[in-house]
């Protein structure tokens, strides 16, 4: 269901309301048509969306979302414009009493332009028509979960997957799906039929897993007023409804039987066109599964009916329930879907924009009778009728059985790129989307009693009535999408985050507790590995037979080297170091033994070993990693040769800068500062700086004036220092401190074993040429 405004919702169905298209056009070369009401023929505005085939009840759909417009081209105004393959973001829009209010209807991509002169005729497909791509493309490695499958083909078709944490996502799928045919949108379709779901884009294009929320309906059932069949008092068969009696009206008044007040998780459908309409609900009783994989002589495919006889839904044909599986598969829609209650019909009704497939809804007929339904066909026409259906086989007396093959539901589309993007990168495009072409927010405030404000932005003017709020606390920042009842999404004041899917680059961590962790890039094919809380590495299993280390990252122990490259695996076989990019070596055997090792194998003799990657630790706990971006140590950097750094020059090439040392780790800063008026200038110290020093310590302020007159330090305290002076004066600052936790090293002596022979041989020659000039007689001539 759409937001609307309040005041949308009443206008919209006043005989004078005027309905008013919107279409923001990017063509392929980046052009940008943002077109309105007289650029759009009257009544061509279509849109059409599903969320189950025609005439059946379907779990699992995967239904391709359409919009068909014609433009108008009498004055040759889009002649020049190619449209094929254009990104088109359609709204419908009211002028209401003091505002334009604009509803995104949905994102398309145009597969069919046409024209004929005086008219341009533009067919386009929502983002489902992505998927139509081979599945054989897909470098998935099997066993693997629903939402890992599910990602995984959103990630390669290039759609964003709005709900991540859809249901029965931890369902394992053991092999992969062999048929050669298959696409994406099957995948896609077999994905949600496992999850109970039905599957479509949202009006942002971005894939979404939902059901129909017949919970709704249960909010007005109870009522029963029996019957007049009995005599006894009470009535025996109903009595929980009383409106009084005709005598005094005091004595009862408060039947109620619900209200169609509160639309904003269903509709109500009263205003109709056409009627046509099943003569009995549908209550689903079972739902039975088969099974897929071939079979065999002895092997045949398993068939598992949950609850019972009558009104079942026969689910088969899916390539991801496999051996074994049926009777779990079977259980879990059963207790999703069994009992639901509904009445199959078709009805043409005054337009409606905010209505959408998935949703559910009462109608109500000309004799008024009311009956709940879910909306499973829509056909929205702007200027026009709108047309739904809740689909499904006719019952009789809800006394019959529905066989159908799994339900695959895809509108074929034109062939997309076959360009891949990361996940990440997918994220990042959608997030522009939102954020350029987004409707604004409005804001209101609530001030409690000690004065203090909460502050409140939402998508429509009355806050009561907006599906998105964002509210911000003393204590957390949150956003809602269900109108304030659940906030899925924050942060609160002490960083801890609340978010669905989280995209990014790098994650840098102390601490990482997850149910699984996959990528893309992790090829499980050669076996399984646990790591325990000390972050030793153990091989469960693994097929040395077929390991191939490149680019990944594998623990070697030094004393598993036999004199060539090669790598000691758990069963006892050896993996040829050669092809192994990044090694992780602890140092129990000998940092010499490892190199050696290497340089002396037939992998590697008489080359160069590039050692970036190279990870060496000790059983101190200290360790020296290098890497592309440098060379990285947790311990004391130990040099008895020069320190410099290297710096390229506009005219004189490469030069080498050396570092200053100091008798003490010492750390600085600089800074300028002016004199006020008072003669006192303050000089707070950087909060990230003052954590790297000891600022208990006496720390050395030095000042440079520019200019004539004084400046000194009058007051120095671990947070700032105080500099007087002549009024006015402008001056330079240097402070140098103790590094924290090192107040106590100065001049430490370095043992000689710790220094190898001929380790300074500048430092050295100096010293011995020095003595030559000032001590002649400390050598004989």
């Amino acid at each position: 269901m759409l937001d609307l405004s309040t005041e949308f919702k009443n206008e919209m169905f006043n005989d004078n309301r005027d309905f008013l298209p919107f279409l923001d056009i990017t063509l392929v070369d980046g052009t940008v048509l943002n077109l309105e009401k007289k650029d759009v023929w009257q009544n061509s505005f279509k849109v059409e969306d599903a969320t189950s085939s025609s005439n059946t009840f379907t779990i699992g759909a995967a239904v391709t979302g359409k919009l068909s417009v014609t433009l108008n081209n009498i004055y040759d105004k889009f002649s020049e414009y190619d449209f094929a393959d254009a990104e088109v973001i359609a709204y419908v829009g009211l002028q209401l009493s003091d505002s334009l209010e604009k509803v995104r209807v949905g994102t398309y991509t145009i597969d069919e332009p046409s024209y004929d002169g005086s008219a341009i005729s533009l067919s386009c497909l929502d983002g489902m028509s992505k998927f139509d791509k081979p599945y054989s493309k897909s470098t998935m490695k099997y066993p693997a979960k629903l939402g890992v499958i599910l990602e995984d083909a959103c990630t390669y078709c290039g759609v964003s997957l709005v709900s991540a944490n859809f249901p029965n996502k931890d369902y394992v799928v053991q092999n992969r799906p062999t048929d050669d045919a298959m696409t994406f949108g099957d995948i896609v379709a077999m994905v949600a039929q496992i999850a109970g779901c039905w599957a479509k884009m949202d009006v942002y294009g971005r894939l979404k897993l939902g059901w129909y929320e017949m919970s709704v309906f249960e909010q007005n059932n109870g009522l029963d007023g029996g019957t007049f069949s009995t005599a006894d008092t009470p009535y025996s068969d109903g009595d929980t409804a009383d409106g009084g009696n005709f005598t005094d009206y005091s004595s009862g008044d408060s039947a109620d039987g619900g209200t169609f007040a509160d639309q904003t998780k269903f509709h109500h459908i009263y205003s109709t066109k056409s009627f046509s309409i099943s003569t009995d609900d549908v209550v689903i009783t079972g739902v039975r599964v088969t099974e897929e994989f071939e079979e065999t002589e002895t092997e045949k495919r398993g068939t598992y009916l949950a609850g019972e006889d009558g009104y079942v839904i026969d689910v088969s044909g899916n390539a991801l329930i496999q051996k074994g599986q049926a009777q779990a598969v079977a259980t879990y829609l059963y207790n999703r879907v069994g009992g639901m209650r509904f009445r199959p019909l078709s009805v043409e009704t005054l337009a409606n924009p905010s209505i959408e497939a998935g949703d559910v809804a009462y109608v109500t007929d000309r004799k008024q009778n009311t009956y709940q339904c879910f909306i499973s066909n829509r056909t929205f026409t702007l200027g026009g009728n709108e047309s739904i259906t809740c689909d499904a086989e006719t019952p009789s007396r809800n006394n019959s059985t529905r066989f159908s093959e799994m339900t695959k539901a895809i509108v074929k589309a034109r062939s997309e790129t076959k360009k891949q993007i990361s996940a990440y990168d997918i994220a990042v495009q959608q997030l522009t989307n939102l954020m350029t072409q987004s409707f604004g927010v409005f804001k209101s405030e609530e001030v409690l009693e000690d004065g203090s404000v909460i502050y409140y932005m939402h998508n429509k003017p009355e806050r009561a009535t907006s599906s998105t709020i964002w509210k911000m606390t003393a204590d957390a920042f949150a956003v809602s999408t269900d109108g304030g009842e659940t906030w899925n999404a924050g942060i609160d004041s002490s960083g801890n985050a609340v978010v669905n899917v989280l995209n990014a680059i790098g994650i840098n961590a102390d601490w990482i507790n997850a149910g699984t962790i996959t990528g893309r890039k992790i090829n499980n094919g050669n076996g399984t590995f646990s790591v325990d809380e000390n972050g030793n590495c153990t091989a469960n299993s693994f097929n040395s037979a077929n390991a191939n280390i490149t680019g990944g990252r594998f623990n070697v122990k030094t004393d598993s080297i036999e004199g060539d490259s090669r790598i000691l695996l758990a069963n006892g076989n050896y993996q040829n170091a050669s092809s192994c990019s990044w090694m992780c070596v602890t140092a129990e055997g000998g940092v010499e033994k490892l190199i050696h090792a290497l340089i002396s194998s037939h992998g590697f003799g008489n080359c160069i070993i590039d050692c970036t990657g190279m990870y060496i630790k000790g059983t101190d706990g200290y360790w020296t990693q290098v890497t592309n971006d440098g060379l990285f140590t947790k311990g004391s950097l130990n040099v008895a040769g020069e320190k410099t750094r290297v710096v390229s020059t506009n005219n004189y090439d490469f030069r080498k800068l050396y570092c200053y040392e100091t008798t003490s780790p010492i750390f600085g800063d600089v800074g300028e500062g002016q004199i006020d008026d008072t003669g006192k200038c303050m000089v707070f110290i950087d909060d990230v700086f003052a954590e790297t020093i000891d600022t208990d310590c006496q720390y050395q302020v030095f000042l440079q004036p520019y200019g004539d007159g004084t400046v000194y330090v009058s007051e120095r305290t671990p947070s700032y220092f105080i500099v007087c002076g002549t009024q006015n004066m402008r001056f330079s600052w240097e402070i140098k401190a103790i590094q924290r936790g090192y107040d106590t090293l100065r001049l430490e002596k370095l043992e000689k074993e710790q220094v190898k022979e001929n380790s300074d041989t500048l430092g050295e020659t100096y010293c011995y040429l020095e003595t030559l000039l000032y001590n002649p007689e400390s050598e004989d001539f």
